[in-house]
């Protein structure tokens, strides 16, 4: 029996609406009971722990940013045939799949009744006020803005910063992408687009306090966002939600650390569709799974019919940040262009350099960055040995054991060697070594400087000129500021 305090969820002229009370609809004649998958939002609005917060998610209009479940026009049948290596072939450690599905997952962040009291904040109203104190100094173009519906208003922002498009686990916030082939010495980082506009969300793992999931953590103070519980065991929801356990916000001090700091992204953190269906962060496997995505499967990313695109997971000989990469390769020889969407960069001067291993079935390729071209064609195929490139192993030269003056020379040509922080964790296809460092082919290329003057997203195309294809593993971008300082890591 419905009472005037419980929340409801209608169907009302083909839309889901929601009511915090009973005495809230007109009419209940078009009450109906939904048989879908249940929305996140309906999970964290029958918790009074998170009234607040809920209320406020109402009030922005957010709550319809949050009911996406699946695309059913997707038929994994239709694309069987890219398939040349299926599961059963006994006499291959991989072999190939396509997505079985394409869902559509969220994950909130969320902050108790409690946590805001610490701060003064028992009603919307306090809400709005603390929101617009910290959102009028990063945006303050946009300080006028009362609408709280209104996706620049500083509440919406608010509520906005929030929201993940992707279903993250405590475990795939960035454990999950521990592999072997990470340095275990050094911290680790994963961004996350957030649904308040051209904004990133930080999660770190600190190697020297043995601390993950740190949310926006300061440098300077080591003070961190933490989670202190999750609504992760529930299959019937198209989210999670995990409570922090301070106030999440985008404030001007992180905005600022953020754009002075090396941003590293793997290719594959790009594409909300990798981990929403199971395949970005599932573990080492005994027989390897590689999934041929189709096109027009991933969001951020347009491929040429001349190529495909398959998505290799986590494998102990491959030399790949994080253990995996997607592999670009031309059908039949044939030319190609692809090109994807970045997370969103803060404004300033940048380094772009894309990481990568040379062999000899890589392309020669154009790059551009928003149409732009990025200097002249790149020879993907050539060996870091060679004398275009100049890349000597550390601890081969007398006078530079290190290879710091070889580094020069790398940067000189536009190459880097491959950072320290990862390495092969099994022997077959690299030699064992320290690091990346240490491999001749892996190498970063140095795409060019560009001055970003506003935070956004970005679009990196690549046209082959000749040649088989090549691999996206990781994309940094570095404050110019940086070079002089940065570290081999």
């Amino acid at each position: 029996m419905l009472c005037a305090q419980d929340t409801i969820f209608v169907m009302k002229q083909g839309k889901v609406q929601y009511f915090r009370a009973l005495s809230d609809i007109d009419s209940i004649s078009f009450v109906n009971t939904l048989d879908v998958r249940r929305s996140i939002v309906e999970k964290v609005a029958l918790e009074p722990r998170f009234s607040l917060f809920y209320e406020a998610l109402s009030a922005t209009g957010m709550v319809d940013s949050l009911q996406m479940d699946q695309d059913r026009t997707y038929n994994p049948a239709l694309y069987t045939y890219l398939i040349s290596y299926p599961k059963s072939n006994p006499s291959d450690y991989w072999y190939q799949a396509v997505p079985s599905s394409r869902y559509f997952r969220y994950t909130v962040f969320m902050e108790s009744n409690e946590t805001y009291g610490k701060l003064g904040i028992f009603n919307l109203e306090k809400l709005k006020e603390y929101a617009k104190s910290v959102y009028d100094e990063v945006f303050p173009e946009d300080a006028g803005i009362t609408d709280v519906t209104d996706r620049k208003n500083s509440l919406n922002r608010f509520i906005s910063y929030h929201l993940i498009t992707k279903k993250l686990t405590t475990n795939l916030l960035i454990d999950a992408y521990d592999t072997d082939h990470m340095i275990k010495t050094q911290d680790m980082y994963e961004y996350l687009e957030t649904m308040c506009p051209n904004t990133l969300m930080e999660i770190s793992k600190i190697r020297s306090t043995n601390k993950t999931n740190q949310i926006n953590r300061s440098a300077l103070t080591g003070n961190a966002v933490q989670i202190v519980a999750s609504s992760e065991n529930d299959p019937k929801s198209n989210g999670i939600y995990h409570e922090i356990d301070n106030v999440l916000v985008y404030s001007s001090t992180f905005s600022t650390a953020l754009s002075n700091k090396r941003l590293r992204f793997d290719f594959s953190s790009f594409f909300d569709e990798l981990t929403n269906n199971s395949m970005r962060g599932i573990g080492p496997q005994t027989l390897e799974p590689r999934f041929i995505i189709p096109n027009g499967y991933l969001k951020r990313l347009s491929c040429s019919d001349q190529a495909t695109i398959q998505y290799l997971t986590p494998f102990g000989k491959y030399l790949d940040y994080q253990g995996d990469e997607l592999s670009v390769r031309a059908n039949y020889g044939k030319l190609f262009d692809i090109s994807l969407e970045t997370l969103p960069i803060p404004a300033g001067n940048y380094e772009v350099r894309l990481g990568y291993i040379a062999t000899g079935s890589n392309a020669i390729v154009q790059f551009y960055m928003d149409g732009i071209p990025m200097n002249g064609p790149v020879n993907l195929m050539i060996s870091g040995s060679a004398p275009s490139i100049g890349n000597v192993i550390p601890h081969t030269i007398l006078n530079d054991p290190d290879g710091f003056e070889n580094d020069k020379t790398l940067r000189n040509h536009s190459y880097m060697k491959g950072p320290a922080c990862f390495k092969v964790p099994v022997g077959g296809f690299f030699p064992m070594s320290e690091n990346a460092r240490f491999e001749l082919t892996s190498l970063r290329r140095i795409i060019g400087t560009l001055n970003f003057q506003n935070a956004a997203k970005h679009v990196l195309s690549v046209k082959s000129l000749g040649g088989a294809g090549f691999q996206l593993d990781y994309i940094e971008f570095v404050p110019t500021s940086l070079l002089e300082t940065e570290d081999i890591y």
